[in-house]
């Protein structure tokens, strides 16, 4: 099985002062949480699956034991997986599988509502996008529900291009061979 090698996976350091003051993250500074980006292991597996299941709960669906099946064999499905953590706890993961080579999807990118709104998603894409590149990968395709307009907001806003709706569904691809 491939598996990309290129992650250089950083750490952020979410410092949060008062309620109402804004959120950042510093190399540098640390005040309550420490949020890192980081590759996916077997010990996360429970983690991941609670995640995915609160998360699309938020938006009135729940876990399909046909649909989700991939996150019992994570390592077996994806050539990459991406969790994020507050100290040990999963908070957030994106997986990426290769479809042909020179297809890669992007799937399974989920963020506890708690800590979306800082940055948290456009890093998992960044990241994923610029090794996806440095593998020669030509393409890269998702989809997400029309429930999810954040997520589709982000996507466009790194130039995904919508391809097709059905039902529910939007599907999107991005041309890797373009300038970024």
């Amino acid at each position: 099985m491939l598996k990309l090698s290129c992650w250089h996976l950083a750490n952020f350091h979410y410092s949060k002062t008062t309620k109402n003051s804004k959120a950042f993250f510093s190399q540098d500074k640390v005040k309550i949480n420490k949020i890192k980006i980081d590759n996916y292991t077997v010990r996360d597996q429970k983690q991941v699956i609670n995640v995915v299941g609160k998360v699309l709960a938020e938006y009135g669906f729940q876990l399909d034991p046909q649909i989700d099946a991939d996150l019992l064999e994570i390592e077996k499905h994806y050539i990459k997986f991406l969790v994020i953590r507050d100290r040990n706890k999963v908070v957030g993961c994106a997986g990426v599988k290769k479809l042909t080579d020179e297809i890669v999807e992007f799937k399974r990118m989920y963020i506890l509502p708690e800590y979306r709104g800082k940055g948290l998603g456009k890093k998992l894409i960044e990241v994923r996008l610029e090794c996806c590149r440095s593998e020669n990968f030509k393409k890269v395709v998702l989809d997400t529900t029309t429930r999810n307009t954040k997520a589709i907001k982000l996507f466009k806003m790194f130039g995904f291009q919508e391809t097709k709706r059905e039902g529910e569904k939007i599907f999107f691809e991005k041309d890797l061979t373009l300038s970024a």
